[in-house]
């Protein structure tokens, strides 16, 4: 906690404009702020100050992340990419492609969760279609 003290304590001497940037909407699928990025960095950075502290990986069924995806687009993209993203990740992998993929699967995710939530819209990709006309726009990235 006194690693993380030093943070608040930044933020507590910045100015009321730097402040308001700082927890400002952050480009991200889920409503959130810059700072919950800063702060989770910043265990990471702890973790590399302090090799001494180790952990153990636990790994989850995939049945168990299934049941823990919180729409069906998640549970989509789990059942098709889940398999190539765990060998890529095995193998170290992250080169431009490797990204490409993943910025693509989030802007799915991000257009679901847009779409699904505009409970009016009399568009039809709500429902049924989503997955569908999700899957003809970025139709490249299934040809894996």
């Amino acid at each position: 906690m006194t690693f993380v003290r030093k943070l608040a304590s930044a933020v507590d001497d910045l100015d009321t404009e730097e402040r308001r940037k700082l927890f400002e909407l952050a480009p991200h699928y889920a409503p959130a702020t810059y700072f919950p990025f800063i702060f989770e960095r910043l265990f990471s950075t702890f973790l590399v100050l302090n090799q001494e502290i180790t952990g153990l990986d636990y790994f989850y069924g995939r049945d168990e992340i299934l049941n823990k995806c919180g729409n069906d687009m998640e549970r989509f993209i789990i059942r098709e990419w889940a398999d190539m993203i765990d060998t890529w990740d095995i193998s170290g992998r992250n080169d431009e492609e490797y990204r490409k993929i993943f910025a693509n699967l989030q802007g799915m995710l991000k257009i679901y969760l847009s779409v699904s939530s505009q409970k009016c819209d009399p568009d039809p990709a709500i429902g049924k279609g989503m997955i569908e006309k999700l899957k003809h726009k970025f139709g490249r990235m299934f040809k894996h």
